[in-house]
């Protein structure tokens, strides 16, 4: 079993809801496509931490409070 640290989608969402701009105009703010910010919105999910950085800048949040911490099952052989 090992642990993934991913982007928390509700905290993610709750977040660029505060900044009160549309997903366009935060995916541009952080230097992202818009189609990025849609699937981050969509799902927890890896990110860079440099990209992590400019959002947890952006927000004005600490990275490690954006991260849930899940355990994932290594298949065998992997």
């Amino acid at each position: 079993m090992t642990m993934t640290a991913l982007l928390d989608r509700e905290k993610f969402n709750k977040g660029v809801e505060m900044t009160k701009l549309n997903q366009e105009a935060f995916a541009e703010q952080v230097g992202l496509s818009d189609r990025h910010v849609r699937n981050l919105k969509k799902q927890d999910i890896d990110v860079s931490i440099s990209v992590l950085y400019r959002i947890s800048q952006r927000l004005d949040t600490p990275m490690e409070d954006l991260l849930v911490v899940q355990n994932r099952v290594r298949k065998a052989g992997a």
